[in-house]
């Protein structure tokens, strides 16, 4: 009875010896102590090769899983691909208490974001007044890690919010309790808020522009009526008036506003020996300069052109000392 039992024991174990270190086994442990799960042939650079997907289950609770799928994700598609997925709906790159989250580093990092995903679409209301209640910091954070097993504490500066104060004020920003009370935010809604305030802003600068050409285009139009009630629209036609002169003299260009051309009148003594009329936009931006050959009274057309709509400043430079600026309007 003894000999059966050894003679099993030796057939069992014979079997499971071949099971192993079958080169067709589903489980084949080298000599190396490298182990390959569904493939004959392990891949050298690795301790472990599975042929096929990694599930994995937590043993006090089956319904906690964690998978390496490898091959057609969605099944039966084309679309072939490796992921990573947590029936929890969240994976967590952690390792102690003393170290914390892990840094994750990649090429990209792209967000689900596909119309059919979306619902109940409303556009962002005041984000200015939401963007102005939240409070950024510049803060240090613990960065500590470990150096030949040793725990090595450090701390690294870092800009950012604090969730606790962000899910107080903007309750629709997803924040996240973890199972150590740390509380993780999604960074990313911050963004269509910052798009959108910019946008309500831009909006906002495009009506005080437009308010701002309409008021200067007023004050132009006014200073053009006193000229004209003074008898003096182009005081500047008299060269007698400049005899005595030795600076030079920018008027208001007419007609202001214009919409196809306009004349500039000045006056430029003898002895300057470079003169320039410089057109600049209301950013300060030089559009062009004109040089001006005339002397004593003289004129400059200008040509809308290729000139956008709007208000622009106009000045004389006369061996480069700069006259009075001046305004003109040009509409289309």
């Amino acid at each position: 009875m003894k000999q059966d039992n050894t003679i099993k024991i030796v057939i069992f174990s014979t079997i499971i010896f071949c099971m192993i270190f079958n080169g067709q086994a589903q489980l084949k442990v080298e000599q190396s102590g490298r182990i390959g799960i569904g493939i004959a042939s392990p891949n050298p650079a690795y301790k472990c090769h599975i042929d096929g997907s990694l599930f994995l289950t937590f043993p006090n609770d089956p319904n906690v899983q964690f998978g390496f799928k490898v091959g057609s994700v969605p099944e039966n598609t084309n679309y072939i691909n490796t992921v990573i997925g947590s029936k929890t709906d969240q994976i967590g790159f952690y390792w102690d208490s003393n170290i914390g989250y892990n840094d994750l580093l990649a090429a990209n990092f792209l967000k689900q974001s596909d119309a059919s995903l979306k619902s109940n679409l409303t556009p962002i209301l005041s984000p200015i007044d939401k963007i102005a209640l939240l409070k950024p910091y510049l803060y240090s954070i613990s960065a500590n890690y470990y150096d030949n097993g040793e725990l090595v504490l450090q701390e690294k500066p870092q800009y950012g919010f604090i969730s606790q104060e962000v899910e107080k004020t903007l309750t629709e920003v997803k924040i996240t309790e973890d199972g150590n009370g740390l509380k993780l935010m999604d960074y990313d809604q911050i963004i269509p808020l910052l798009v959108a305030a910019m946008q309500e802003q831009q909006k906002s600068i495009r009506k005080s522009e437009a308010l701002i050409t309409e008021l200067n285009t007023s004050i132009l139009e006014l200073e053009n009526q006193i000229v004209l009630l003074k008898g003096n629209n182009a005081p500047a036609n008299n060269p007698l008036n400049h005899q005595e002169k030795t600076e030079i003299i920018l008027y208001q260009n007419a007609p202001n506003p214009f919409s196809t051309n306009t004349t500039i009148n000045c006056f430029i003594p003898e002895q300057i020996k470079n003169a320039q009329l410089c057109i600049y936009n209301m950013q300060g931006t030089q559009i062009e300069c004109l040089q001006v050959n005339g002397r004593n009274q003289t004129s400059v057309e200008i040509q809308a052109g290729q000139l956008t709509s709007g208000v622009y400043i106009y000045l004389l430079l006369g061996d480069g000392k700069a006259s009075e600026a001046k305004q003109m309007v040009l509409t289309r």
